[in-house]
């Protein structure tokens, strides 16, 4: 592999992470605050 085909899958997979990170940092809090809101919820209702 010549070094200009690293450095471009180097890139691809930089790009990929800056991306990918916050989306499942999001994902991660938004199923962390459903789940406290539910049972919360579910407590108010017993």
């Amino acid at each position: 592999m010549n070094r200009s085909a690293r450095r471009k899958m180097l890139r691809v997979v930089g790009i990929i992470m800056v991306v990918m990170l916050p989306v499942m940092l999001a994902l991660w809090f938004a199923q962390l605050r459903a789940v406290s809101e539910t049972s919360a919820q579910l407590r108010t209702f017993c």
